[in-house]
């Protein structure tokens, strides 16, 4: 982040079958300013990006990080 790179989060519900993208960044700030060890199934369908569930590649991550962060 600091250096030029981009770093995030692979998050996976297992309740809701959903694997979503989470921006460091963001989660830096929620876990410097949230009072909580948890975070929200709100708070991640807010700010996370979900990654879409294919057969041929059951967690393509890499497409959301391109859409993401604009490569």
């Amino acid at each position: 982040m600091r250096h030029g790179a981009i770093a995030f989060i692979l998050l996976r519900m297992v309740l809701y079958d959903e694997d979503y993208l989470i921006k460091a960044d963001e989660f830096i700030t929620y876990y410097r300013n949230c009072n909580r060890k948890s975070i929200t199934y709100d708070w991640i369908k807010e700010h996370g990006h979900l990654i879409r569930y294919n057969y041929i590649k059951p967690c393509d991550y890499l497409k959301v990080v391109d859409e993401v962060y604009e490569l």
